[in-house]
Order: structure tokens, then C-alpha cells, then sequence
């Protein structure tokens, strides 16, 4: 039975797991490069490009998920002059500003909605080009994206959030969550607003919540995403041409 390599180096073993060429420092000739490394290059800045607007795109959410929640708690602070707020007084409310209040709710859904859309999609495309060049990286710079520090090692690393050490943590799954969050709270809070009116516009109001949830799964499901072209195994490829 062969036995299992080993996957931790130390730093004195960096250049040889690496596997760079030039490694060791020696110079070499400028030579034009070969067509595996300009789509290498591609891939890279490809990769550079979603990684930038992974973030870009949530500040441009964060701001209107911010501006729909600071309207929604104006208005409900309009309504109350400030005073303590029960369950009773939220349902004492007139009509029309309930309405205001749930129209609010509805818009943090919505734009928390669409953050966790925008998200799994940014994902998948830094995803893909990382998948490139997980594939690419050996024949032009070795292994230099697959080689990462040892999180076990306690010296450099620790998961206690208490320590300033670092750990490896996924930023962008953290800010999936956060998105995921936001978006099931700002759901909550609409549907507590659609329960009291319904008590006054039952069959409308239903009908038009059923409406707008069905719209939101047409628009992520089917119209703004493209399914991959039939054929075998499309179901367990990794890959999938689309040309």
C-alpha cells in the first residue's frame, strides 16, 4: 500500500512545493509568452474583476437596503411621536399607515432579496475563474494559488474571536449569511404587517402577497438565469461549453 504524502511543509519547503519555475532565484530569458499563459493572465484578471465587484455590488445594496430600513423606522417613529410601541398600537394604526409600513418592509425584502441573488451569483462566476485557474496555474506559476498557510498551527493561526491571530474563514460566505439574514428578517417583518391587514382586506391581500412572491422566484429561477445546454452528465460535469 503506498503511503499518503504528507501536505504540510514547512517555509524551507516553500520553492520546492511550489513548484515554480525559476524558483530558485536564477534569471531567465524574456521570452513572449505561451498562449496556456495569456489565458492564465486572462483567467487571473478575470478572477481580479468579480473578486472587486463581488464587493462593489454590496455597497450598492448595502445602500438601498440601508435606506429602506431607515424609511421604514421614520415612518413608524412618525406614527408613535416616539412613544413606546406594543403590538396593539401597531394594529391601532389606520389603514393607510399600515400600508406605508408594510410597502416599507416590502422594499428591504425585495433589495435583501436581491443581495442574496447578486451574491450567489457574483460566487459563481469567482468560482469559475478560480476553477480556471486552479487547472492553468501548474503549467505557468506551479502551485501558487493552492498553497496556504497552515491553519492548525496555533502559532500563526487561532479561531477564537478573542485572538488577533488570523484563521482561514470565508469572507464571502460570511456576507452570503449576513444577506441570508437580513433577507428572512425583512421577510418576517413584511408578513407581520400583511397578517393585521389581512384581517381588514383578506382575499386582496393575499392574492397580491402569493402574486409578488411567485414574481420574485420567476425572476431569480428562470429569467435571469441560463440553464446549461442538454446533454450527458450535465447534471455531474464540471464544466459545460457554451458555444
Amino acid at each position: 500500500m503506498s503511503q499518503e504524502k504528507n501536505p504540510f511543509f514547512s517555509d524551507d519547503e516553500y520553492n520546492e512545493n511550489l513548484a515554480v519555475p525559476h524558483a530558485d532565484g536564477k534569471s531567465s530569458k524574456e521570452e513572449e509568452k505561451s498562449p496556456i499563459e495569456k489565458t492564465f493572465d486572462t483567467a487571473n484578471d478575470c478572477r481580479k474583476f468579480e473578486t472587486e465587484f463581488f464587493w462593489q455590488r454590496g455597497t450598492y445594496y448595502w445602500a438601498f437596503i440601508l435606506a429602506s430600513f431607515t424609511a421604514h423606522f421614520a415612518c413608524m417613529g412618525n406614527f408613535f411621536d416616539g412613544k413606546p410601541i406594543s403590538f396593539c398600537d401597531i394594529k391601532n394604526l389606520p389603514d393607510f399607515s399600515l400600508l406605508i409600513l408594510a410597502v416599507t418592509a416590502f422594499f428591504c425584502f425585495f433589495f435583501s432579496y436581491a443581495w442574496v441573488i447578486v451574491n450567489k451569483g457574483s460566487k459563481f462566476w469567482q468560482e469559475n475563474w478560480e476553477k480556471h485557474i486552479g487547472y492553468l496555474e501548474e503549467k505557468t506559476v506551479g502551485h501558487l494559488f493552492n498553497v496556504v498557510m497552515n491553519e492548525n498551527n496555533t502559532e500563526e493561526c487561532s479561531p477564537n474571536i478573542f485572538s488577533c491571530k488570523s484563521y482561514r474563514y470565508s469572507v464571502a460566505r460570511m456576507t452570503q449569511l449576513t444577506a441570508l439574514v437580513l433577507m428572512v428578517a425583512s421577510f418576517l417583518l413584511f408578513c407581520f404587517y400583511i397578517v393585521i391587514l389581512c384581517e381588514k382586506f383578506l382575499p386582496l391581500l393575499w392574492i397580491a402577497v402569493v402574486g409578488i412572491i411567485l414574481i420574485l422566484i420567476y425572476l431569480s429561477h428562470f429569467l435571469y438565469s441560463k440553464p446549461p445546454r442538454k446533454g450527458k452528465g450535465k447534471k455531474t460535469a464540471s464544466w459545460y461549453k457554451t458555444f
